[in-house]
């Protein structure tokens, strides 16, 4: 999948300086091996022969001044590329630099890190690449990272990519977001916010409670979080119950149930609670969850009922601490 707001046309190796269009032969090579040697000029003998010799001065070569960064799926969707333009102090592409130290972080929108890499560059890793919608020539680093080396994100595709970007005395911290991070499967988020709930969830009473047509059991509540795609989450209370059809038929469980907090705020059910709606065979106990979306996972006593249009049947309160 491509970055939709920073698609390439091309990249090219910089061995040399490069102006756009042009690439400059003369100026690298052999020369830029000889910067700092000594010349020598000799004067044409009359009676005496004078000889001068000059010193070149040492080329330094500046740091970047700004940077600016992308990303986009290359090989098939498996790799990530990230796109480091640099930029002298005119806001133009530059056409060297000094040897530098880059450290990548890939994070999830929970800062939680995917993966982290440090790169020594110079500039024979400088490359030149043109953005195909503005026209716009860049020259910088193209960092290649295989997919299977990052952590997939249970919040989807969009991350945040950091960028250090040392030369010693100068350096940039840089962030910026992307949209092509893997992704974790569905069965994949699921566990890990099962795992997640279960180091925070207390045990409830257990106690089951009967209507006419259910046996209700509360098993645990805790703090829970569902992982969206698209850097979303959702954080809030999750209880997990078991049930039982006491009918001679199929029924669906669509009882009345509400929570209230510590702050005395009274929360419907989400609807994405896999007891609500779920299908009951007569004699077969299912376990589900109701979940209060929405909240903060704060510390103290919650209270949760349950009831038909004509009863409620059960009131449990419950701490988290």
């Amino acid at each position: 999948m491509m970055s939709y707001s920073i698609p390439f046309l091309h990249r090219t190796l910089l061995t040399c300086p490069v102006v756009f269009g042009v690439l400059v032969i003369a100026s690298c090579g052999g020369a830029s091996e000889n910067v700092g040697e000594p010349s020598t000029a000799t004067a044409a003998p009359t009676t005496a022969v004078t000889t001068t010799t000059t010193t070149a001065a040492p080329t330094t070569v500046p740091p970047p001044q700004s940077i600016l960064g992308s990303t986009q799926t290359g090989d098939a969707d498996r790799t990530l590329e990230i796109y480091v333009a640099l930029f002298d102090g005119e806001s133009e592409p530059v056409d060297d630099v000094p040897p530098g130290q880059l450290v990548l972080t890939l994070l999830d929108p929970l800062d939680e890190e995917l993966h982290q890499e440090d790169f020594e560059l110079d500039r024979r890793d400088l490359m030149a690449w043109e953005t195909r919608s503005s026209g716009a020539q860049h020259v910088g680093f193209i960092l290649e990272v295989p997919m299977s080396e990052i952590q997939r994100s249970f919040t989807g595709v969009v991350g945040v990519v950091h960028i250090r970007l040392d030369y010693g005395t100068l350096y940039f911290e840089y962030d910026f977001e992307t949209y092509d991070l893997p992704e974790a499967t569905d069965a994949e988020k699921s566990a890990a916010a099962l795992e997640r709930f279960s180091e925070t969830s207390v045990d409830l009473s257990q106690i089951t409670v009967a209507t006419t047509r259910w046996l209700l059991t509360p098993l645990k509540a805790g703090c829970y979080t569902e992982f969206g795609s698209y850097g979303n989450t959702t954080d809030g209370i999750r209880i997990d119950f078991e049930i039982s059809n006491l009918d001679d038929s199929i029924e669906t469980y669509y009882d009345d149930m509400l929570l209230r907090t510590p702050g005395n705020f009274t929360v419907e059910p989400d609807y994405s609670s896999t007891l609500r709606g779920l299908d009951v065979i007569p004699g077969i106990s299912e376990q589900g969850y109701i979940f209060f979306a929405d909240l903060d996972c704060v510390l103290g006593e919650y209270r949760v009922v349950a009831s038909t249009s004509w009863e409620m049947y059960l009131d449990e309160a419950f701490t988290l601490d």
